[in-house]
């Protein structure tokens, strides 16, 4: 009889080990999820150049057209 209650009480603290876990999983989601929605530099790592370049990048390569383009990559993101 005491042999099944320490194994229920194994099975239990096993279950709540499992429950932490998922909840610092949980807890982990919600902040990358957070960060996304409030941090711009993780959606748009070239966000900053962008603001400060976008002058320079249209007078030089002429607009958006097809080289144009091209070479705005390459300046974007070397």
């Amino acid at each position: 009889m005491e042999v099944l209650v320490v194994r229920m009480e194994v099975l239990v603290v096993r279950m709540e080990v499992l429950v932490l876990r998922v909840e610092v999983l949980v807890l982990r989601m919600e902040v990358l999820v957070l960060r996304m929605k409030y941090d711009d530099d993780l959606l748009r790592p070239q966000n900053y150049r962008w603001n400060d370049l976008i002058g320079y990048k249209r007078s030089v390569f002429g607009g958006y057209g097809k080289n144009g383009r091209a070479a705005l990559l390459n300046v974007m993101y070397g």
